[in-house]
Parts: structure tokens; sequence; C-alpha cells
């Protein structure tokens, strides 16, 4: 009997069967550019240089500091990845899925952390609120906060989105986006992965070109991000990651060729958008952005030779406590730009600062609560999966005495 087979997926992901190198690099090296980013936007970090034959080079490294705002979308590309490929047949079909495992394992992946993330920020708020001092996030916060941030809905109005930590808004984005997972995994089925991703840029780029237009001339830029990066926005970039997920899982060699013509193809032409033509708004950026990123995963996991050795594993330990990173960073560095402001613009006391207390208290919150509901998680598979081996060897005994 071929238990694989008869298994039915939805409380796993590809990290937790085998933890991919790849991937977890991917997860570091967004959460280094998110620190980065922020420290950026905190007054903590400035890349400049006198030397003239240096100032290019400078420049260039600050652009691309500058574009930390396209962490959001490489996290829910890898998160259609991880979340689509254990749902897949080696010829790429999709198998039955038991959603009710699939959806209480994303609960115990996001919510304790998340809700213990939000409760620390409150009371840091408060705390700060109390001390009289100035807090970003806190003076424009509104009696519905609370419901909608428990709801993980905070990110559907102007007022909400980003209060009490500004990186909450892509968790509620991207609970949103699990929510479609049934449906889209039916339409891959029914309608095929290729007409599924067509449709799914066919939206997004309608919504942001319409999206737009609303915007017009405003200067509300929370108010013309949220519009921008509504669900129907989102969604090719979701698509994107499960179409990575498909490629691979068939696995071939034109697999990875495919995704090297397109890197070498779409890689200057996405950073010709997104710093020429439009910028951080324009429809095409999104997109064009979002099959940069499936095109990398597709190129990596699976082939770690690519990865540079140490600093990949390195890179890749940051990885695997990502999301608790991601959850905490943004109140660490406001803390350290509160109180040390002698460090404000000096980058290399941002590196021995800034950046090590994110990672630092990041690994710290993983520990406590992150990863003792990923253990409890893992031990009831395990216990599941031994039942399960269990019964077949019974049923296996009983037809042979028969």
């Amino acid at each position: 009997m071929n238990l694989a087979n008869n298994h039915r997926p939805g409380n796993e992901e590809v990290s937790s069967r085998s933890r991919s190198l790849a991937i977890d690099f991917l997860r570091g090296m967004a959460c280094l550019w998110a620190i980065t980013f922020h420290a950026w936007g905190a007054g903590l970090l400035s890349i400049t240089s006198q030397e003239p034959m240096f100032r290019c080079y400078a420049d260039a490294l600050m652009r691309i500091v500058a574009a930390g705002h396209l962490v959001a979308p490489l996290f829910i590309v890898l998160s259609g990845y991880c979340l689509f490929r254990p749902m897949l047949n080696e010829d790429g079909s999709v198998k039955p899925v038991d959603w009710k495992a699939f959806f209480a394992r994303r609960v115990r992946r996001i919510l304790p952390a998340y809700y213990a993330a939000f409760v620390l920020c409150s009371i840091g708020l408060v705390g700060f609120r109390y001390l009289h001092l100035s807090v970003p996030g806190w003076e424009s916060t509104v009696w519905y906060d609370l419901p909608l941030h428990l709801l993980l809905l905070h990110n559907l109005t102007r007022e909400t989105s980003a209060t009490i930590n500004g990186c909450f808004w892509s968790l509620a984005a991207a609970a949103q986006l699990y929510l479609l997972m049934p449906l889209l995994s039916l339409l891959v089925r029914k309608l095929g992965m290729r007409t599924v991703v067509l449709g799914a840029l066919a939206i997004s780029v309608t919504w942001r070109r319409a999206a737009m237009g609303v915007i017009g001339e405003s200067d509300d830029w929370v108010g013309n991000y949220l519009i921008y990066n509504a669900l129907p926005g989102l969604l090719f970039t979701f698509v994107a990651g499960m179409a990575a997920a498909w490629i691979n899982t068939r696995g071939s060699i034109v697999a990875g060729r495919a995704a090297t013509a397109a890197l070498l193809w779409l890689a200057p032409a996405t950073l010709v958008v997104t710093f020429s033509l439009g910028g951080e708004l324009s429809p095409l950026t999104a997109p064009l952005w979002a099959i940069v990123f499936a095109s990398v995963i597709v190129l990596l996991d699976g082939r770690e030779h690519l990865l540079p050795g140490r600093i990949a594993h390195g890179i890749g330990a940051i990885g695997t406590f990502s999301y608790s990173i991601y959850l905490t960073h943004l109140p660490i560095l406001w803390l350290v730009s509160r109180f040390a402001p002698s460090l404000h613009h000096h980058s290399l006391l941002f590196l021995f600062a800034g950046l090590p207390a994110s990672i630092g208290f990041g690994y710290l919150f993983h520990l406590l609560f992150e990863r003792p509901f990923l253990r409890r998680a893992s031990t009831r598979k395990e216990l599941r999966l031994q039942s399960d081996l269990v019964a077949a060897s019974d049923r296996l005994q009983g037809a042979r005495a028969a």
C-alpha cells in the first residue's frame, strides 16, 4: 500500500517536509531587506560617498534599500509557492486537499505570534503615550483598530492600515489570500495553471490601472498604497508563487532554463519600469516583480549549489525565524532610533545596533511565541502519521490472513 498516495495534503508546507535552504535563504534575504528599508525610513541608515568614483555605487545601493516595499510581495510569492507545492502531484495535477487541516495549520502558524506581537506593540504604544512620547502609528489610532486587527481586516480601511505596527497590513492581506486557496486550487484543477495565471494577471493589472485613476494626484501615500495593494491587486503576486510550485513540481531542465531566461530578460525591464517609467505605482511594476521573484524560486529551489555557500546557510538560518523578525523589527528599530539619536545616519552603528537588535529580539520572540506552536503541530502530525501506519499495517495483515 502506498500511503503517500492516500495522504490528503493540507497540514504541511514545503518547509515542514524537509527545510529548503533556498526558501529559507530567500526569507532571510527578505527580512534583512525589510530591516534595512525601515532603518532607512527611521533615519538610522544613509549610504553616501564623497568620492566621485564610489558615488554611483552608493546611489545604486540606496535605490535598492529604498525599494524595500517589495519585501511584502516577495513574502506573498513565497507563501503561494510553499502552500501550493504540497498540493500537487508530480505531473502538476492537484491532489484532494483536507481544507480543515489546511486552515487549522494556517491558524496555528500565523495567529499566536501575530496576536503576541499585537499585544506587545499595543502595550508599548500605551506606555509611551503615558510618558508623553510621540510614537508613529499612535496618533492616528481609532476605536475600531482593535476588532479589525484581531480579525485581520485592518488593511481594508485607510484609518487602520498603518496603525499599531506598519508591517501588519501585509499579514492581513496574506490571510485574505489564504482564504482564496480552495477556489484557486479548484480553478487550477478545472481550467489549468496557465489559464489561472493569465486570469489573475488580468485582474491585478486591471485593478491597478483603475487604482491609478482613483489615486490621481493625491498625496495621501498610505491611502494610495492601500488601494493599490488591495486583494485584487495582490492576486497575481500570490498566483505567481503557485505557478512556480507547479513548474518545479513537474521538474525539468527546461524549467531551470526558462527561469534563467526570464530573469535575464525581465529583471532589467523590471528595474527600468520601477525606477523610470511610473515607479512603484505603475500597473506593470508589481506583476513584473512577481514574475522575477517566482523565477528566482524556480531557479534556486532544488539547485542549492547556486547559492553562496556559508553565507547562504547563515542567511538561511535567519530565514527560519523570519516571521518573528518581520512582526517585531519595526518597533525595535523605532526604539533604537528614539533612545539612541546619535546613531542617526551612521551606517556602521546601525549594523552594530539596529540590525542585531532586530534579529536578536526576533529570535527571542520566535522561541517564546512561535516555535512552541510549531512543535505542537509537528507532534500531532507525527502521532497522526504513526496512527495511519499502524492502521495500514493492520489492514495489510488482515488482507494476507484472508
